[in-house]
Protein backbone atom coordinates (compact mmCIF):
# COMPACT_ATOMS: atom_id res chain seq x y z
CA UNK A 1 0.00 0.00 0.00
CA UNK A 2 2.49 2.93 0.79
CA UNK A 3 4.78 2.22 -2.77
CA UNK A 4 1.49 1.75 -4.47
CA UNK A 5 1.00 5.36 -2.34
CA UNK A 6 4.86 7.10 -3.32
CA UNK A 7 4.27 6.20 -6.68
CA UNK A 8 0.99 7.79 -7.06
CA UNK A 9 2.89 10.93 -5.20
CA UNK A 10 5.69 10.97 -7.80
CA UNK A 11 3.16 10.72 -10.83
CA UNK A 12 1.51 13.87 -9.40
CA UNK A 13 4.96 15.70 -9.02
CA UNK A 14 5.72 14.86 -12.73
CA UNK A 15 2.14 15.57 -13.80
CA UNK A 16 2.44 18.62 -12.31
CA UNK A 17 5.72 20.11 -13.09
CA UNK A 18 4.56 19.14 -16.64
CA UNK A 19 1.87 21.12 -16.37
CA UNK A 20 3.56 23.66 -15.11
CA UNK A 21 6.46 24.05 -18.24
CA UNK A 22 3.06 23.39 -20.43
CA UNK A 23 1.53 27.13 -18.78
CA UNK A 24 4.84 28.34 -19.08
CA UNK A 25 5.33 28.05 -23.06
CA UNK A 26 1.93 29.11 -23.89
CA UNK A 27 2.20 33.05 -21.68
CA UNK A 28 5.55 33.13 -23.58
CA UNK A 29 3.58 32.27 -27.03
CA UNK A 30 0.73 34.77 -25.92
CA UNK A 31 3.05 37.73 -24.76
CA UNK A 32 5.04 37.28 -27.86
CA UNK A 33 1.95 37.30 -30.54
CA UNK A 34 0.46 40.66 -28.56
CA UNK A 35 3.74 42.08 -29.24
CA UNK A 36 4.20 41.18 -32.75
CA UNK A 37 0.54 42.76 -32.84
CA UNK A 38 1.32 45.66 -31.18
CA UNK A 39 4.16 46.01 -33.30
CA UNK A 40 2.12 45.06 -36.90
CA UNK A 41 -1.09 45.43 -35.98
CA UNK A 42 -2.43 44.46 -39.42
CA UNK A 43 -1.73 41.09 -38.26
CA UNK A 44 -5.04 41.43 -36.74
CA UNK A 45 -6.85 41.21 -39.23
CA UNK A 46 -4.77 38.67 -41.55
CA UNK A 47 -5.70 35.04 -41.67
CA UNK A 48 -3.84 32.32 -40.56
CA UNK A 49 -2.25 31.24 -43.73
CA UNK A 50 -1.65 35.56 -44.43
CA UNK A 51 0.05 36.06 -41.02
CA UNK A 52 2.60 32.74 -41.82
CA UNK A 53 2.75 34.47 -44.94
CA UNK A 54 3.58 37.58 -43.38
CA UNK A 55 6.14 36.11 -40.93
CA UNK A 56 8.33 34.38 -43.50
CA UNK A 57 8.58 37.49 -45.41
CA UNK A 58 9.98 39.54 -42.32
CA UNK A 59 11.79 37.19 -40.65
CA UNK A 60 15.48 37.21 -41.02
Amino acid sequence: MQLQHKKQQLENRAAYYEKGDLRKRAHHLITRGAAIESVASLTKVLTETEFYTFAEKHSP
